[in-house]
């Protein structure tokens, strides 16, 4: 009767259940693997909303500011690169980062501290923040970030953090801010009217993907310029400028996506580039870019005194 049962259900009894598989031809048949970390200490729960924000330090802060180049580059200078460092200097200290700013790195410089960082021990950090501020450009679909000497691909900032690489960040926010062009092309925008009808602590273990919680914001889209202004208060990166104001506002009090929804808003809606009657750069829009496998909310509490 129950064999019955289960050939009229069609629910397959647990010996005959397939593993899952992959859409992917890559691994067409069985492949051995390296096994995952194990034993990582976590201050937060698998069920926890928010991240924990009370390991004894908040974490550190890699600025990468570049505003020269090697001749071969054939870059211009970034004239406003120094100001925006120390606004993100300023912004992230306050929120509680130990700040270190990297001027015009050659590439093997650059990612020899990336790959000293992850080999830290980060398990009294709450936290990563990298901010990198260059030129860079989009040749086949790809996009590379220019170090002072040579151009490396953009995923090289982040990949050396990934939960498997670097495990005493497993489980904890790594956040990239990348003000650097994508590409070459223009964003004009779209005219809008508004109209409107109205007015009016447990002993636990789980596993995370080792691409989990690494949060990536661009200045703007793939394959679209990113601008710098002296307007409006603004005296570099136009994106970097509202995402300092905006965490310094509410860093504190707002998750951190939230805080990042208006960043993407004011530089979308507030910003038009001004560079003169005629010129394929003016009156230009630009708007910010997320990738995140984020999988909590994040609240920059008040750092304490520990």
């Amino acid at each position: 009767m129950a064999e019955q049962e289960e050939r009229t259900s069609g629910v397959q009894p647990e010996t005959e259940q397939q593993p899952d598989d992959a859409d992917s031809s890559k691994f067409c048949c069985t492949k051995e693997v390296e096994g995952r970390p194990v034993n990582i200490s976590t201050l937060t729960l698998a069920d926890d909303e928010f991240y924990n924000m009370n390991h004894k330090r908040r974490g550190d802060c890699i600025i990468f500011s570049h505003d020269k180049y090697d001749s071969k580059m054939h870059l211009g200078q970034r004239d406003t690169s120094s100001a925006d460092a120390k606004l993100c200097q300023k912004t992230f200290q306050k929120l509680g980062f130990e700040v270190q700013i990297h001027n015009n790195l050659k590439k093997k410089d650059l990612l020899d501290i990336l790959q000293k960082e992850s080999e830290r021990d980060h398990s009294d950090c709450d936290a990563l923040v990298v901010v990198f501020m260059s030129h860079g450009e989009n040749l086949k679909g790809l996009e590379y970030l220019c170090a002072y000497d040579d151009k490396f691909r953009t995923t090289k900032l982040w990949e050396p953090f990934t939960g498997d690489k670097c495990p005493t960040l497993a489980g904890k926010p790594k956040l990239f801010f990348i003000q650097a062009c994508r590409g070459d092309k223009i964003d004009k925008g779209v005219g809008l009217r508004v109209t409107t009808d109205s007015i009016a602590f447990t002993a636990e273990e789980y596993v995370v993907p080792a691409h989990a919680d690494l949060l990536v914001m661009w200045g703007s889209f793939e394959g679209l310029f990113s601008f710098r202004s002296s307007r409006g208060g603004i005296n570099g990166s136009v994106f970097l400028h509202f995402l300092s104001l905006a965490l310094k506002e509410e860093g504190t009090s707002t998750p951190l996506m939230d805080i990042l929804i208006k960043v993407t808003r004011r530089v979308a809606l507030d910003f038009e580039s001004k560079v003169g009657a005629g010129h394929v750069l003016d009156c230009n829009k630009q708007v910010p870019h997320i990738s995140s496998t984020l999988t909590r909310k994040l609240l920059f509490t008040q750092p304490s005194k520990k």
